[in-house]
């Protein structure tokens, strides 16, 4: 990467935060003259627009009418009914635009491709400019709006469908968009000026919510007085991916049950079959008997804090290493209350499927549990 382009990438939430994330959706309002001179208006006035993040595939929900939406990827799109059947499709979609200008009449299919390429462009930049085939580099500044905005040329590969293969991005000085230009291949390569402002930081990343597109003038300038396409987005929800997910769950149980000790939530993260292993304590299954399960452990230890140190995940398993602090203050294991401070590590490992713990197993150091409470101390620290 070149570095502004490291500096545009960490400006806008950077590429670890991305690459934990898997889809992004919008509420998408979009107006202007442009959908008017493709007999469009209104089409894409009031839908939700998700777009995979990691991969080239959009779907405005719903088209047209209430039980429909659409599906697109650059080798097809379509429009389907919320069961999945499909009402009308296109494979190759690009090639259907073959001799159009800026005046062509666009069906269904051709704003659906044209939309959806669009939008999954400027809701993925400046991430998918990092990936193979890109080629980055810096060009001279630009001065527009009291500002000097430093400028990107990108060349897109060929297996991202986009407006074109050269556009140009413009940074200002907090290494967020200000402009990003192309031409229009596809309406007879028309040059637009897109500007792009009121970004909001959804889930680490910065999402730009205000997008007003011009034609561009041979001198590099917008013509303001015609406003081709204004986008305006709200409601930005972002999904983890299955991993990020997994690992976001194990932690809310352990922020929820244990340390905001709201044991009478535990349903929201196991699951109704769940198995509790503990080694020596034995094995509990079933969410009622886990549940109940901790209500007293966390009964006995009211106080209980237990500080992530490490986690790592891998498919469906998550495996974390806590050090627990709590003041005993109910009876636990067959010990009776002490009210003394004690501390010690715990190591668990935790299976999940479908969004749910169905597996705990549980490597709490219960010899340094005891040990603190002084109920036994081991022959190596008498």
């Amino acid at each position: 990467m070149t570095n502004l382009l490291d500096l545009t990438v960490a400006a806008h939430g950077g590429l670890d935060r991305f690459n934990q994330l898997k889809t992004l959706s919008v509420h998408n309002n979009a107006s202007g003259a442009l959908w008017s001179l493709k007999g469009q208006e209104g089409a894409l006035a009031n839908e939700r627009l998700t777009v995979d993040l990691h991969r080239e595939h959009v779907s405005y929900v719903p088209f047209k009418l209430p039980n429909q939406r659409t599906d697109f990827t650059p080798q097809r799109v379509a429009v389907e009914t919320n069961k999945g059947e499909v009402v009308e499709e296109r494979t190759n979609p690009r090639a259907a635009f073959a001799g159009h200008t800026q005046e062509t009449p666009w069906d269904n299919l051709h704003l659906i491709y044209f939309a959806s390429y669009a939008m999954w462009t400027y809701l993925t930049s400046p991430f998918t400019l990092t990936l193979d085939g890109f080629d980055v580099t810096e060009i001279e500044a630009w001065q527009e709006q009291g500002e000097t905005w430093r400028r990107l040329k990108v060349k897109f590969p060929s297996y991202i469908a986009t407006h074109s293969t050269e556009q140009t991005f413009y940074i200002g000085n907090d290494g967020l968009f200000r402009r990003h230009d192309y031409d229009v291949e596809i309406t007879g390569n028309t040059p637009a000026a897109h500007y792009i402002y009121e970004y909001k930081d959804v889930s680490g990343i910065m999402v730009p919510t205000k997008h007003r597109i011009y034609p561009r003038q041979q001198d590099n300038t917008p013509l303001r007085d015609l406003l081709l396409v204004s986008i305006d987005l709200s409601d930005s929800r972002f999904e983890a991916t299955r991993l990020e997910a997994n690992k976001e769950l194990v932690r809310a149980y352990t922020r929820t049950v244990f340390n905001e000790h709201q044991t009478d939530r535990a349903s929201e993260f196991l699951a109704p079959e769940v198995k509790w292993h503990g080694g020596t304590l034995g094995t509990v299954d079933g969410l009622a008997n886990v549940a109940a399960m901790l209500r007293g452990f966390v009964g006995a230890l009211p106080d209980l804090t237990a500080t992530e140190q490490d986690l790592v995940a891998e498919g469906n398993t998550v495996a974390v290493r806590y050090v627990v602090e709590a003041t005993q203050k109910g009876d636990l294991m067959g010990i009776p209350a002490t009210g003394r401070r004690v501390r010690w590590d715990a190591f668990d490992v935790y299976r999940v499927a479908d969004g749910k713990i169905v597996e705990e197993w549980a490597g709490d150091d219960l010899l340094a549990f005891i040990h603190n409470l002084g109920v036994y101390t081991p022959p190596w620290l008498a």
